[in-house]
């Protein structure tokens, strides 16, 4: 009865102690994930910024203001040859400090667009593509001129995804006559914060999401150079290793909330963090599953290792 009794004991004190051992390592777990994932988060606020205040500097040109003026007048009298030259103007006046912009604050569009809707006059980063109908897709324009406020958010356009910095022009009666976008990509936070922080990051667009925005010329050079893996797109990513991670058949993925799980990819243990990501229309519609992913992850192999043996 002694033996069986230290027998139960013994298989008591193992078990319990096996799940506070586990309960450790599922909070150390949640913890990096909240630290990961807040800090992209504060990242990409911080690029939001800079973006909104790089097109408030511009928009507030008086020249730019009285060629972007002039060139939507002419636009929508349909004198096609005028507005050509405001155009052609405008961008002559922003081309020399186009590629200054482009490496000082990593943007990498500047767009210009008409209202009422939304009707594309000068994309700066592409000036040969313009006069198309965006009102359906860009929804930080659209909002941005009918509030007539500043908005920020990530959308996709026909020719990038972005996060965007969008404030709307006004004319010198102070009516709101278009808005003017700044967009960067995803490219430079993701390899700032892995750096910071030293967590890999990546960030994934739903397939159909980008098929419904983009233009197919763009498209596929995209997905012939980094062809989708589950259905989803790397728009941008700080370690190669990303794509054994995709393919990974325990990877799981929430649409609607965080989330954590730990992977084995060879003789490796990683933590991986992950959260839906939202685009500016999700968000302000209150849609819980976003249009893609953000994905941290990290080398625990040590860590439960150290679990392991307690």
């Amino acid at each position: 009865i002694i033996s069986l009794f230290i027998l139960i004991a013994d298989t008591m004190f193992v078990v319990t102690n096996y799940q506070a051992t586990q309960e450790e390592l599922r909070a150390e777990i949640t913890r990096q994930k909240k630290e990961s994932l807040s800090s992209f988060d504060r990242y990409m606020d911080a690029s939001y910024t800079s973006m909104l205040q790089l097109a408030n500097f511009v928009a507030y040109d008086k020249k730019v203001k009285e060629m972007f003026s002039k060139g939507r007048e002419a636009f929508l009298a349909g004198n096609k040859k005028l507005a050509d030259e405001y155009r052609k103007k405008l961008y002559a006046y922003l081309e020399d400090s186009w590629g200054a912009l482009q490496g000082k604050y990593l943007v990498r569009q500047l767009h210009f667009h008409i209202s009422p809707g939304d009707t594309s006059f000068l994309r700066v980063h592409k000036p040969d593509k313009f006069g198309d109908d965006l009102s359906s897709i860009r929804h930080t324009i659209v909002d941005s001129i009918n509030k007539n406020k500043e908005i920020i958010g990530f959308e996709s356009g026909r020719v990038y995804s972005g996060l965007r910095g969008v404030t709307p022009i006004s004319n010198i009666e102070g009516k709101t006559i278009g808005a003017l976008e700044a967009g960067t990509s995803f490219k430079a936070i993701v390899k700032e914060i892995s750096y910071s922080i030293h967590a890999n990051f990546a960030v994934l667009l739903n397939v159909p999401y980008m098929e419904n925005t983009m233009w197919k010329e763009r498209l596929r050079p995209f997905f012939e150079e980094s062809p989708p893996i589950n259905n989803l797109f790397i728009e941008a990513s700080s370690n190669e290793n990303i794509r054994e991670l995709l393919s990974n058949p325990t990877l799981s993925l929430s649409k609607q909330s965080t989330h954590n799980q730990i992977i084995k990819m060879g003789e490796k243990s990683y933590a991986v963090f992950s959260k839906p990501l939202q685009s500016y229309q999700t968000t302000r519609d209150h849609i819980p599953e976003g249009i893609g992913y953000v994905l941290a992850w990290k080398d625990v192999s040590l860590l439960v290792e150290r679990h392991k043996k307690n």
